[in-house]
């Protein structure tokens, strides 16, 4: 019994560093953009943050209904919705960077040792039944 498909890795790994280029690209125009708008007019009042996120969210709508349009996609709610989630993600990026979003990820998941690592991949390796452990 295979467990792990090879495509369904492939296509997977596929998608998330398709998702991470996309993700750090707005984060790029909306950095370069709040960067040429922040000291202009009405804007110098608003706190940066602000800016960087209204700005985040409207890019992420363009690129979204953008991407929609040109795969013929039906656009349902929730995908507009978790667009607008994204777009606040790209508004983290933008103004805390990714060594921000890893760090969360570590104290979210937990830093886990290469001693329990190793420990973790032995146990699975029991479990498959495969007898070389090393």
């Amino acid at each position: 019994m295979e467990y792990l498909n090879p495509e369904l890795i492939k296509a997977i790994t596929m998608y998330v560093a398709i998702g991470i280029i996309v993700l750090s690209v707005l984060a790029f125009v909306v950095s370069m953009i709040t960067q040429a708008i922040k000291n202009v007019g009405k804007l110098q009042g608003i706190a940066t943050n602000v800016v960087v996120l209204v700005l985040s969210i409207v890019i992420t709508l363009a690129t979204f209904f953008g991407a929609m349009h040109y795969f013929n996609i039906s656009i349902l709610w929730y995908y507009v919705f978790s667009a607008v989630l994204l777009g606040c993600f790209v508004a983290v990026i933008a103004t805390n960077g990714w060594k921000f979003v890893f760090e969360a990820w570590n104290k979210v998941r937990g830093d886990i040792s290469e001693l329990e690592w190793n420990r973790r991949a032995e146990e699975i390796q029991k479990e498959l039944g495969n007898k070389e452990v090393e």
